[in-house]
């Protein structure tokens, strides 16, 4: 399945360009919830396309779910984070198959922050909050080859 929006080629590609650019800045937290919003669904979409989510993108899905209700009404937004969360933080790399297997799921989840900023027609609500926050904590996997040689420099 192709990645629409990593690939510029999204429902709303222009659209999404174009609050991207207004919305989300370079570093920190958003100023408006519709930024924070976006800032959150892109970090997952490039996570996923740049490095198989061996970040923890955890925050940014438990951000879009503590808000999914100002998104939708019908549970789609909601269910497609739930699909892609349990591969955001596993302390390793997801393959470019689990990959795959969520790109419908992301690209749905931008369309619907993009139609929820877009339904705002300008009257942004000012945020406080920093999807960052809402992280789970590191997972992390321990390689015991490296930790075995370690321990024989310390004998």
């Amino acid at each position: 399945m192709k990645a629409l929006y990593y690939n510029k080629q999204g429902k709303y590609q222009k659209t999404y360009d174009l609050y991207s650019s207004l919305l989300i800045p370079n570093c920190g937290k958003a100023s408006t919830v519709e930024g924070e919003l976006l800032r959150a669904i892109t970090r997952i979409c490039y996570d996923a396309y740049n490095n198989g989510f061996v970040n923890n993108t955890s925050g940014a899905i438990n951000f879009l779910l503590s808000k999914v209700s100002l998104i939708e009404t019908n549970g789609e937004v909601e269910n497609a984070l739930k699909l892609i969360a349990p591969i955001t933080n596993t302390g390793g790399y997801a393959s470019k198959s689990e990959c795959s297997l969520v790109t419908p799921e992301i690209d749905l989840v931008i369309d619907a922050v993009v139609e929820y900023i877009h339904n705002q027609d300008c009257l942004f609500t000012k945020n406080d909050e920093d999807s960052f926050d809402y992280s789970d904590s590191d997972v992390y996997i321990i390689d015991l080859e490296e930790d075995t040689y370690y321990d024989d420099f310390e004998d």
